[in-house]
């Protein structure tokens, strides 16, 4: 809406503002723009300061929502053992400009919930489940419906929801260390999808009974192993888990979903960001750019059979071959490209519901 005043969303500006439907469409679209313009998405850049306070900037362009800026939030971590959490999190920062004459759309202080739970808050909640969403349905076999959930926090909660929304359910296991835990998602989520949720007793479970697994977790260790795989299944993961691939920052723990055997197993790789996994998070000198994709081949031995999320879409690659194929989707690190989209989406959602405060132009 080029020419319009824009807008400040702040608190309940934002809340309930996307519906997980469109917000799937809007990052599908925005990674379709990226596989015909490269330049459009700039790596995730972190940066964590000797007491785990974590800043995080995603810079991207989304030319058919018409957005370019930027989305930036800040957490204080805390490590254990077993997993990665959240200490504490700062109300994250979106500012967005017009793709095509330059002119200010909006500033998102905060971020955007979802219409069907509008409560429910994550980091980057609606861009994380859209993109791996958007992952899934490029890889998954045809006439899947039955689905296993590792993990039942609100990132969980609305992957599921999601996810839901595309595909023709029968059943939805699901599995947490928590036995409380996993019991109150089971019920919670069997109220919202309309479709039974059930609490198992193992990760192991969820596996063996699904077509398709989205792993959603903290965890430092991997809570899927490849040897419970079959023929045809899908696997998501929200982390991108290629150990020795790209290096790490001093202190930092990291993530880890999936063990080794996935890979082995899996007969294509979707990747949100081949060259976020090559280089991590930190900003590479030219000398480290220059050797990436050398280091990348010889510590990774899957680097050939993984992709681009973008190219798949756009059928530069190709995904699934055939139906007994294994497949897995990297959500490794949020672009720049989605988290543009989805503010562009909730600034027009804002401007059409008469939500937010006028800015000076």
């Amino acid at each position: 809406m080029t020419g319009t005043e824009p807008l400040l969303l702040q608190g309940d500006d934002l809340r309930g503002l996307v519906a997980l439907p469109e917000a799937v469409d809007t990052v599908r679209t925005a990674y379709l723009d990226h596989s015909e313009e490269s330049g459009l998405n700039v790596l995730c850049h972190r940066l964590q300061t000797p007491d785990l306070v974590r800043v995080c900037a995603h810079q991207g362009a989304a030319p058919t929502s018409g957005g370019a800026g930027v989305f930036v939030h800040s957490e204080l971590m805390a490590h254990s053992p077993t997993e990665e959490r959240l200490a504490f999190q700062a109300p994250p920062v979106t500012v967005v400009y017009s793709a095509h004459d330059a002119r200010l759309e909006g500033i998102l202080v905060g971020e955007p919930t979802p219409v069907e739970v509008p409560d429910t808050t994550a980091i980057a909640g609606v861009r994380t489940a859209a993109t791996s969403v958007v992952g899934t349905l490029a890889l998954i076999r045809p006439g899947t419906c039955r689905l296993g959930v590792i993990g039942t926090g609100r990132q969980a909660e609305l992957h599921l929801l999601a996810i839901a929304e595309a595909l023709d359910l029968e059943s939805v296991l699901v599995y947490s260390r928590s036995p409380a835990n996993r019991s109150a998602f089971a019920s919670r989520m069997t109220g919202h999808l309309g479709v039974e949720v059930v609490s198992v007793d193992t990760a192991e479970q969820v596996v063996r009974n699904s077509g398709a697994v989205i792993t959603s977790t903290n965890a430092v260790h991997p809570v899927l192993e490849g040897r419970w795989l079959s023929a045809g299944q899908h696997v998501t993961s929200i982390v991108g888990g290629m150990v020795g691939v790209a290096p790490r920052p001093p202190g930092f723990v990291g993530r880890r979903e999936l063990d080794d055997e996935v890979d082995v197993r899996a007969d294509v790789i979707a990747l949100a960001s081949r060259e976020q996994a090559a280089l991590g998070f930190t900003p590479p000198r030219f000398a480290d750019l220059a050797g990436a994709h050398e280091r990348v081949t010889s510590a990774y031995p899957h680097w050939r059979k993984s992709h681009e999320l973008s190219d798949i879409l756009s059928g530069h690659s190709t995904g699934r071959r055939r139906p007994d194929d294994i497949t897995v989707f990297k959500n490794n690190a949020g672009q720049g490209i989605a988290d543009v989209a989805i503010a562009m989406l909730a600034i027009e959602n804002a401007r059409r519901a008469g939500r937010g405060t006028r800015l000076a132009s």
